[in-house]
């Protein structure tokens, strides 16, 4: 997609994710080591403590081996039971388990390291998205207007409510891994 327009913002981005978990830090990682030098921009701080770890499946297991994240506890099988079935899964390729804090910290560290960037503690306030003659349009907490040509959400949170109204924001999202 060409572009000819005049530039009403901060600056213009080649490329923006938002998001910064597991999804997001993958995208970024896998854009870096296509040499492209993305911005990713985070609401909260990445690392975070959260309550539950990351089952990771066997074909993503070989691509955090390969950019060196670990430790990944190894899973060979998986049990699921209800009051009357069972079910069982045996992986050919062995799954791991890992904790989401600490392999998003080896995700960031490893983007940066290649040139990534990544803004955290930035919230995403109002989006316009492209068209065939204008980029996407980002408004920040931070009151910056940003400009990407390519954008990729990798956020299960949408709607973050900065002034703390009454009414709660729903949690909705897809949740994709690679």
């Amino acid at each position: 997609m060409v572009f000819s327009f005049s530039v009403e913002s901060d600056h213009l981005e080649e490329i923006i994710i938002i998001g910064g978990g597991v999804a997001g830090l993958t995208c970024l990682n896998a854009l870096v080591d296509q040499g492209f030098s993305p911005l990713l921009i985070e609401g909260g701080t990445i690392g975070t403590p959260k309550m539950c770890g990351e089952f990771i499946a066997p074909m993503a297991v070989q691509h955090l081996q390969n950019w060196e994240i670990g430790p990944i506890t190894p899973i060979s099988r998986v049990d699921f039971y209800t009051q009357k079935n069972q079910m069982h899964i045996q992986f050919s390729n062995l799954a791991g388990a890992v904790s989401r804090a600490e392999v998003e910290n080896q995700l960031a560290a490893r983007a940066k390291r290649l040139g990534g960037r990544i803004r955290e503690n930035t919230y995403l306030q109002h989006t316009t998205p492209a068209t065939d003659s204008a980029p996407y349009r980002f408004e920040f907490s931070t009151g910056e207007v940003v400009e990407a040509k390519s954008a990729f959400f990798a956020t299960g949170k949408c709607g973050h409510d900065v002034e703390q109204r009454e009414t709660i924001t729903p949690y909705h999202g897809i949740k994709l891994h690679f």
